[in-house]
């Protein structure tokens, strides 16, 4: 799945602010150094207090989220692996388990409705220390210059406003 951004592979920091129908993932962005030579690498912090390039993806429509381990050293491990699964990437997950499994645990519902594989997508971005899936209709992307305070701040405004 190409977004058109990529974010930083060493250490991009993902945090997220949700609700019950929209997630926002904001995260490093990868940004070129021209100077780097190889022999250093550049410390960051959540806490930093320098605006940075940051990656911010909006999930509307978001039905659920999953946040955390598998780290980018036992992706193997994972039962998406070989399938096209790769490390610091986003991916969307075609005939997602995860979207049968919910379907099928809210079929009980007198009101059920089906066609879930139809409204969702399965998104999963693989970090360096943890990956991230939502449930949702619809992924935008935009990047912006601010620190992850500043980001996360807007972020959560934006979900309780709207």
């Amino acid at each position: 799945m190409d977004l058109g951004v990529d974010w930083d592979a060493g250490a991009p920091l993902p945090h997220l602010v949700s609700n019950g129908s929209k997630a926002v993932l904001i995260c490093y962005a990868s940004v070129e150094d021209p100077q780097w030579d190889g022999s250093y690498a550049t410390v960051v912090s959540p806490a930093d207090t320098s605006p940075a390039t940051l990656i911010e993806f909006t999930f509307e429509g978001c039905y659920s989220t999953r946040f955390g381990g598998p780290n980018d050293e036992v992706l193997h491990g994972h039962p998406l692996d070989g399938r096209g699964l790769e490390a610091y990437r986003p991916h969307l997950v075609h005939n997602s388990p995860w979207i049968s499994e919910e379907e099928r645990i809210n079929s009980v519902h007198a009101n059920h409705r089906g066609g879930w594989h139809q409204r969702l997508n399965h998104y999963f971005f693989v970090f360096h220390d943890e990956v991230f899936e939502a449930l949702a209709e619809s992924v935008s992307v935009r990047r912006v210059r601010a620190t992850i305070a500043e980001a996360l701040a807007r972020a959560a405004h934006e979900i309780v406003v709207e």
